[in-house]
């Protein structure tokens, strides 16, 4: 292969990467390894998940949990304009919500399927913005992700 082909791969492979609406957290340490996040109808390669108001928006997170958490808590954040709004996903506890799909205490190098249904409010205005989703466990995140959204009708 040549310095070009490689050199064009590599932009391939940034670009690529780059569109994704779901980054890792940034200056955030996690326990979680192979962490897999998908958000409801969202494409998945764009740079932006358009979350419809009036609907439910489900978060499913696939990870391999590194330690043995007793708890599980989500802070959820809206960034806008780089302030960070703190936003009520209710039911917070993924060890209390039946529906999390979280067992506690979770078992180190088990595979978990976290899921939550976030309401999209009427109420909520047309921006864009950056969810912060960072899922805490005993004294550390187990995993956090920032997502490109964009709230529409």
């Amino acid at each position: 292969m040549s310095v070009l082909e490689i050199f064009v791969l590599c932009i391939f492979c940034i670009c690529f990467a780059a569109t994704s609406p779901v980054k890792d957290c940034v200056n955030k340490a996690t326990t979680a390894k192979n962490v897999t996040v998908v958000v409801g109808d969202c494409d998945m390669t764009g740079s932006t998940c358009t979350l419809k108001r009036g609907t439910n928006a489900s978060v499913t997170v696939t990870f391999t949990a590194e330690s043995e958490d007793h708890k599980a808590v989500a802070k959820v954040e809206g960034l806008i304009a780089g302030i960070p709004i703190p936003f009520n996903v209710g039911h917070s506890d993924g060890c209390a919500y039946a529906k999390s799909g979280l067992s506690c205490p979770m078992v180190k190098t088990k595979v978990y399927t976290y899921r939550h249904l976030v309401p999209v409010l009427n109420s909520y205005p047309k921006i864009s913005l950056t969810v912060v989703w960072n899922l805490i466990g005993d004294s550390e995140s187990i995993f956090c992700f920032a997502m490109g959204a964009q709230i529409s009708d």
